[in-house]
C-alpha cells in the first residue's frame, strides 16, 4: 500500500515517534505513528497481524477514514500509554471511533477503560443523551440506565445541530444536512432528551437496536420531560428490559 508511487509519505506524529520502536502505525489520512509492538499487546488481532508481517516491514496501514483516522489512534495511543486526558464535549467523536477501533480490534481491557471514562464524565455532567448513545455503542446497560437517571427530567430547548468534532463520518454528514433540509426526521424541541421519538433520524440509526427499543419501552411506561418523572424506577425497568435481551 505504502509502496503506491501515488500515495505521499506518512506524516511523522511527533509524540509517538520514538526512534528505538519497532513498529509504525499508518493512520488513514497517513499520519505515522512509532510505537512499541508491546503496547498493543491487548489486541489479538493486532498481535496475529504483527506477527504475519514481512521481516523487512514494520508498517501497518489503516484505511478506515472514520474511526482509524489519526485522531482515533492518538486517542487511543495516550490510553495505551497512560497519557489520556479527562473526556470532555470536544473529545466525544474521538471517543466514540475509539470504540468502534477497540472493538474492531477486540480490545477488551481497553473497552473496560472507556466504561470507566464514559461513567466519570456523566457523573461530572456530561450531556446525557450522548453519554447514553455512547454507553450503548459499548455495551454497558449501567452507564446507560444512569444516563436515563441523570436526563430523564430535561427536555430540548431551542435545540441547535452542534456535534463534537469527528461525531459523524463524511457520508452521515450528507445524509443529515439533505434531511435537515427536507424538514425530515430532525430533533423535536420541547420534547424529553431522552425520548426516542424526539431524536433526529440519523442519530438513531448508529444507536444498536436493543438499547433504542428498550429506551423507547421505558418512555412509554415512564414519560420523561416532566418534573415528576420517576427517573430512578425508568432506570431500573430499562436495565431490566436490557437484562432479559442478554440472557
Amino acid at each position: 500500500m505504502l509502496e503506491d508511487s501515488n500515495i505521499p509519505e506518512p506524516t511523522m506524529d511527533q509524540v509517538y515517534s520514538d526512534s528505538d520502536a519497532d513498529l509504525t502505525l499508518i493512520s488513514s489520512d497517513n499520519v505515522a505513528f512509532r510505537v512499541y509492538a508491546f503496547h498493543l499487546g491487548t489486541s489479538p488481532v493486532l498481535m496475529d497481524m504483527i506477527k504475519v508481517l514481512p521481516r523487512c516491514k514494520s508498517d501497518i496501514p489503516f484505511s478506515d477514514s472514520q474511526m482509524e483516522d489519526s485522531h482515533t489512534i492518538r486517542y487511543l495511543l495516550n490510553i495505551l500509554h497512560n497519557n489520556h486526558s479527562e473526556l470532555d464535549w470536544n473529545t466525544l467523536g474521538f471517543f466514540r471511533n475509539t470504540i468502534s477501533f477497540v472493538k474492531k480490534y477486540e480490545m477488551i481491557l481497553v473497552q473496560s477503560f472507556l466504561s470507566v471514562q464514559l461513567r466519570r464524565y456523566l457523573e461530572n455532567g456530561g450531556a446525557e443523551r450522548y453519554c447514553f448513545i455512547l454507553a450503548a455503542e459499548l455495551d454497558d446497560i449501567s452507564i446507560a440506565a444512569a444516563a436515563i437517571e441523570k436526563g430523564g427530567r430535561q427536555t430540548f430547548v431551542n435545540n441547535g445541530d452542534k456535534y463534537s468534532s469527528g461525531w459523524f463520518d463524511q457520508g452521515q454528514i450528507v445524509e443529515r444536512q439533505r434531511l435537515i433540509e427536507s424538514g425530515k426526521w430532525g430533533f423535536v424541541d420541547g420534547c424529553a432528551i431522552m425520548n426516542p421519538t424526539a431524536w433526529p433520524l440519523w442519530e438513531l440509526r448508529r444507536v444498536p437496536f436493543e438499547y433504542v427499543n428498550s429506551l423507547g419501552r421505558t418512555y412509554q411506561r415512564f414519560p420523561f420531560g416532566h418534573k415528576t418523572s420517576d427517573v430512578q424506577a425508568a432506570a431500573q425497568y430499562f436495565k431490566q428490559l436490557m437484562e432479559d435481551l442478554k440472557v
